[in-house]
């Protein structure tokens, strides 16, 4: 197995959408510290040749250590993220998806966190982009990326993503999960047996959050870095492709039920740690993510204005 004492392996696993990651790919391996790229196929019925190709090009000309792994039938995204975990060689590993563009630096800065604060996993903010604002400046993209205001607006105790934090108004603080890009030790996920919990339905929502709250359990450290950006693409080019391929009402039912499998798997300690029983937690969430769909709708029908994220 390839191995670097000190360098970021990236881990990403796509399903039936070559032509968006070749849109992104390059926003995850710009860091020097990444020296090892882990792709996975999961069992996609598009061709993915392609891609492998442009691929492998990119990290042989960059001397990154391309590993591209093709499962024979979709297996999902916990499943592929273990295989990642599994042959991965650096002393970090880094997730995201393939609809995510990585803005200029976060990579960078996650690792710094990392060590300066002695956590075992940094996550950054996840900015949702209009189609028009993509198209706007898709010709100048990693300069409009970089000129992109990060929010300054305090995490709330209890959110959508799952920040449970009191109220703060630093940009690096501590919380119990963040969004699924992140940086993890991989040392501490291999030594406390951490692994994706695979058995999540549907469109398998609160995968990428199961083993934040395993590495919480175990006395890990969490870090959120709010200043640092993700992008996701606009929902208008992804087709209703990956996990939203069945539709809206499918990919919300999933939500609600995947939430009631993560709150048991980890109730003792959302009772315990964070004093949520399940009434409560079921509560703020579904009252974030309401709130959040209707800024959606409002956003996309031209309601309102000034968007926050």
């Amino acid at each position: 197995m390839f191995t670097q004492p000190d360098g970021i392996t990236v881990i990403i696993a796509s399903y039936n959408r070559p032509e968006i990651f070749q849109t992104v790919f390059k926003s995850y391996l710009t860091d020097d510290k990444v020296n090892e790229f882990i792709f996975i196929n999961d069992g996609s019925t598009m061709d993915y040749k392609s891609l492998q190709k442009v691929l492998n090009a990119y990290c042989e000309k960059n001397q990154i250590h391309f590993i591209y792994i093709e499962n024979k039938k979709r297996k999902g995204a916990p499943a592929c993220r273990n295989i990642g975990l599994k042959n991965a060689g650096g002393r970090y590993v880094f997730f995201s998806d393939d609809d995510m563009y990585l803005g200029e630096g976060t990579m960078g800065h996650l690792l710094d966190t990392l060590k300066g604060k002695k956590a075992q996993a940094a996550g950054c903010r996840i900015y949702y982009l209009s189609m028009e604002e993509y198209q706007n400046n898709i010709s100048t993209w990693p300069q409009y990326a970089d000129n992109v205001e990060s929010i300054s607006d305090p995490i709330k105790k209890y959110s959508l993503t799952g920040l449970f934090s009191h109220k703060i108004k630093n940009k690096i603080v501590p919380v119990e999960f963040v969004s699924g890009t992140v940086m993890y030790d991989h040392n501490f996920l291999k030594d406390k047996n951490i692994r994706f919990y695979e058995n999540y339905q549907g469109n398998a929502f609160r995968e990428e959050t199961d083993p934040q709250i395993q590495l919480r359990k175990k006395g890990g450290v969490i870090i959120f870095c709010s200043e640092y950006l993700c992008f996701h693409l606009p929902y208008e080019m992804l087709n209703n492709s990956g996990q939203r391929r069945a539709g809206k009402i499918w990919y919300e039912f999933w939500i609600f039920v995947n939430n009631l499998i993560f709150y048991r798997r980890h109730s003792r300690y959302f009772k315990k740690k964070l004093r949520l029983s399940l009434f409560k937690y079921l509560y703020h969430f579904n009252k974030d993510r309401f709130t959040m769909l209707i800024k959606k709708f409002a956003e996309k029908y031209g309601l309102k204005k000034d968007k926050k994220y």
